[in-house]
C-alpha cells in the first residue's frame, strides 16, 4: 500500500505489487484501475473514437482514474479535452500514475475539472465531438447513474453532429441478462453502434450516424509516432490490425 486517501465520500487506495512490477488503485475497495490486465481498455477507451472522427476537436473524458486513458488524445487533431473526476481523491493518487500517463494533466489541451460529469452535461451548454465515460461497473453505486436512459439521452444532446459516445463496460461480474439490458439501454440514445472487446471488458462506440473507419485516414493518423508507440504494446501497429480488433 503507498498511500490512503480518505475523504467524504469515499476511500482512495493506491497498491503495488512487491516486484514493482504494476500499481493500482481502489476506490472503497473496488479496483477502478492500474498499469496491469486493463490497460489495453484504458488506452483504446480513448484512442477508438478518436481514430473513428474525423475532426474531434472538443473532447470530453469522464472519470479520470489513473489518466492513462487521456495519454495520446492531444496527439489527435484535438483542440481542448476536458476531463470531469467527482472525487478529490481519485485526483489526488493520480500522481502515482504520471509514469505510465506521460504526466498527462501538465498537457496544454487538458483541463480537469472536479466536478460530478452528469451535472457538467446537465449544467453546462457545451456540445462536444467525442464523449467517453470511463466508469465501467453498472452494478456499482454512483457509477450507476452513467448508464441509464436518462444519462444517455443527456449525453447524446451534448454531441456536435456527428458526435461520438464510448462507453467501457466490464464483462466481468455481470449477468448476460444485465450486460442485455446495459446494451438495449445504450442503443436506445445511440443506434448505429461499434463493439470491441479488449481482454475482460467490452468497448461500445456509439453514434447517431452511420460509424466506421476511414482506412486513408488511419493511415494518416497512424504517422503519428506518439499514437503508434502507444497502440504497438497492444500488438496494434497498422490500420488493418486495428479494424480486425472489431
Amino acid at each position: 500500500i503507498l498511500e490512503v486517501i480518505e475523504g467524504r465520500d469515499c476511500t482512495v487506495a493506491v497498491n503495488e505489487s512487491n516486484d514493482g512490477f504494476y500499481r493500482f488503485f481502489s476506490v472503497n475497495g473496488k479496483t477502478d484501475g492500474g498499469t496491469g490486465s486493463d490497460m489495453a481498455t484504458q488506452i483504446l477507451i480513448g484512442q477508438l473514437p478518436l481514430l473513428l472522427h474525423q475532426q474531434p476537436d472538443d473532447v470530453l473524458v469522464i472519470g479520470l482514474g489513473t489518466g492513462i486513458t487521456l495519454n495520446g488524445m492531444s496527439d489527435h487533431p484535438t483542440k481542448s479535452i476536458t476531463c470531469v473526476e467527482i472525487s478529490p481523491e481519485v485526483v489526488k493518487a493520480e500522481s502515482y500514475f504520471s509514469f505510465a500517463n506521460g504526466n498527462v494533466l501538465k498537457d496544454p489541451k487538458v483541463n480537469l475539472l472536479v466536478n460530478d460529469g452528469r451535472n457538467l452535461l446537465l449544467t453546462s451548454p457545451q456540445k462536444y465531438d467525442v464523449i467517453v465515460s470511463e466508469p465501467s461497473n453498472p452494478w456499482q453505486a454512483g457509477n450507476s447513474n452513467l448508464f441509464t436512459d436518462d444519462f444517455y439521452r443527456l449525453a447524446a444532446r451534448r454531441l456536435k453532429d456527428q458526435g461520438i459516445f464510448c462507453q467501457w463496460i466490464g464483462l466481468y461480474d455481470i449477468t448476460l441478462d444485465n450486460l442485455k439490458i446495459a446494451s438495449r439501454t445504450f442503443l436506445k440514445s445511440f443506434p448505429r453502434v461499434l463493439v470491441f472487446q479488449a481482454g475482460s471488458d467490452m468497448i461500445l462506440v456509439g453514434a447517431n450516424h452511420p460509424i466506421a473507419f476511414d482506412y486513408v485516414q488511419l493511415q494518416q493518423r497512424f504517422k503519428n509516432t506518439e499514437i503508434r508507440n502507444l497502440l504497438a504494446p497492444l500488438n496494434i501497429e497498422t490500420p488493418g490490425e486495428l479494424i480486425a480488433s472489431r
